[in-house]
């Protein structure tokens, strides 16, 4: 049976993150399924999905609890695997404008008004 994983982490930016991350998942023939990883503010923060048999799930958790120190946070989650989705309408949109206060808040408080949920949201200032 296989188990999946959820894996937030914070870290300060430096080469190799990924890697050791990724050593760990292979290390207990775990599979990485899908992530969003990006450098933010001079951080690397993402979210990494991974599968792994319940007979490795212990190990690959105590392997990525080991990688946690004072410049590298991992926060490891069990999630459901997800069911078949129900049919929905995808939208992509982009805002531009001026910069200030309460954008994103006020664009959210719209698609949730309206029963939708965001996906998948990136921000900028340019």
């Amino acid at each position: 049976m296989l188990q999946s994983l959820m894996i937030s982490l914070m870290a300060e930016d430096r080469p190799g993150i990924v890697e050791t991350i990724s050593d760990a998942v292979s290390s207990q023939q775990g599979n990485w399924l899908e992530s969003r990883l990006a450098r933010l503010g001079g951080q690397f923060a993402g979210i990494i999905h991974v599968q792994v048999t319940d007979k490795h799930a212990s190990e690959l958790r105590q392997a990525l609890d080991a990688l946690n120190s004072a410049t590298l946070t991992l926060t490891i989650t069990s999630v459901e695997s997800p069911s078949t989705l129900a049919k929905h309408h995808l939208v992509r949109f982009s805002v531009v404008g001026n910069d200030r206060p309460g954008i994103v808040q006020e664009i959210s408080a719209t698609i949730a008004g309206c029963d939708a949920n965001i996906e998948e949201l990136a921000t900028r200032i340019d």
